[in-house]
């Protein structure tokens, strides 16, 4: 569901393809790591809603800010800045599909996010470097000439690909390949006949065994 929030917001935020994989790795490394202390909700003292309401607050609120701090890491990474305030509003909008409108909510957010991106740095090592393969697919689509539904549906599995811990840690050029095998897999007759030659990935520099499991590991994120 995080990463579903996160794709939403980080098209309001209008992000390329690049930050919104670079966003979704981090907080798929993200996820095994402990929360920093967060500032409590707004409704931890509420009567009407009672322990299981400021529970439920505190999640939403937590994820909302993981989220968060995955995009505004990912926009400064790959130099596509966004204002603390239009991340903050783009996630809440993404989870609730309504403007954020009160003022004290924003702050508590605003600031959670700032604390869960010292936090997300600290889980990366300082190393926020992130390798997409999305250059890559794009040129070996073109080289292979490979027509637009293979293309549409292979750029939407690599961007997905961000959601697996075993897909991230995979090389750029295998996971490229294993998005266009998929696709080509899952399209099926739909591809003219003989758009791809064959044993196509070899020409990419890639074994079929990697590619075979490069393709388990990008169906797992479906089938999770």
């Amino acid at each position: 569901m995080q990463h579903s929030h996160l794709r939403i917001a980080a098209a309001r935020l209008e992000l390329s393809d690049v930050a919104s994989f670079a966003a979704s790795a981090y907080l798929t490394r993200y996820a095994t790591s402990p929360p920093p202390p967060m500032p409590a909700a707004a409704t931890a003292g509420s009567r009407d809603g009672g322990a299981e309401a400021a529970a439920g607050a505190d999640a939403e609120e937590e994820a909302a800010a993981r989220v968060g701090a995955c995009l505004f890491a990912a926009c400064k990474a790959c130099e596509q800045p966004r204002r603390a305030r239009d991340v903050v509003n783009a996630v809440h909008l993404a989870a609730r599909g309504e403007v954020l409108r009160d003022s004290r909510t924003y702050w508590r957010r605003k600031d959670a996010l700032l604390q869960h991106e010292q936090s997300l740095l600290r889980a990366l090592g300082f190393e926020p470097a992130v390798h997409p393969p999305h250059r890559l697919l794009y040129n070996y689509l073109h080289a292979l000439r490979a027509p637009p539904q293979l293309c549409t549906l292979a750029a939407a599995i690599a961007n997905d690909a961000a959601a697996s811990a075993d897909c991230v840690r995979r090389r750029p050029s295998l996971i490229a390949a294993a998005a266009i095998a998929l696709a080509a897999a899952l399209l099926g007759p739909a591809l003219p006949a003989g758009c791809l030659p064959p044993r196509w990935w070899v020409a990419l520099g890639e074994e079929e065994a990697s590619l075979h499991a490069a393709c388990t590991d990008l169906m797992a994120v479906y089938e999770g």
